[in-house]
């Protein structure tokens, strides 16, 4: 019986150096394809994410809501409605345009007006018209901790109460100037990466001059906005 002849020593040679050789390449393919799905892991959730809000370096926006409030001291405090009389309309509207800061930062100039009007009837003028109205004109920064969606606003400013009563035999008023302090809240509803669709709260108070004068106002404006970056 016959012995199994030996695997030749040069074919084993040749095999182990074809090993060698074709150990890099084996490995470079393994990490090539680790890193392609690493990739893919990472791209995964971003494909999905929503695309950041962009940011001009400048604003600009609108307003038109509900407003109220009380004129006078806390001794001698009247409503918007009380002052009008009657079954009164309230109205808040607001106007701004300012400047992008930064990604979470706005800085810009606003008129905010807050307001009510009636149409009582009088014994001696008849059908009447009459309006109490508030407006602010203020520096407002408006800042969004998550980047978009939830803000805070603060502001100050010059304010003007004014009262009229308007009849078909003519119209008459008064008028008073002051500063107010400003704050609110709300939230911002992006459509596209330029525009957003927003809810606010505010709130001011305003001081008047002079000692004939009402002295101080307080106003709450609920409304809904559209802005433009």
């Amino acid at each position: 019986m016959s012995r199994p002849r030996p695997f030749p020593a040069a074919v084993l040679a040749a095999l182990a150096v074809a090993t060698l050789a074709a150990a890099p390449g084996i490995a470079g393919a393994d990490a090539a394809r680790d890193a392609d799905r690493a990739e893919e892991e990472v791209a995964a959730p971003e494909r999905g994410a929503a695309r950041p809000l962009h940011r001009s370096p400048w604003y600009v926006g609108f307003g038109l809501g509900y407003g109220t409030g009380a004129v006078g001291s806390s001794v001698d405090r009247r409503s918007f409605r009380d002052l009008v009389g009657g079954t009164s309309t309230s109205l808040a509207a607001q106007l701004e345009a300012g400047a992008t800061l930064g990604a979470r930062t706005l800085l810009g100039g606003e008129l905010l007006v807050a307001g009510a009007a009636a149409h009582p009837d009088d014994p001696l003028l008849g059908r009447t018209t009459r309006t109490v109205r508030v407006a602010n004109l203020d520096a407002v920064l408006t800042f969004f901790p998550l980047g978009d969606g939830l803000f805070f606003r603060a502001g100050a400013g010059a304010s003007r109460l004014s009262l009229s009563v308007k009849s078909a035999s003519g119209s008459e008023g008064d008028a008073w100037l002051g500063t107010n302090v400003l704050g609110g809240i709300g939230y911002a509803f992006r459509i596209g990466r330029r525009f957003s669709l927003s809810m606010k709260l505010d709130g001011s108070r305003q001081w008047y001059r002079g000692a004939a004068g009402p002295g101080a106002s307080r106003f709450w404006a609920a409304y809904g906005g559209f802005a433009w970056y």
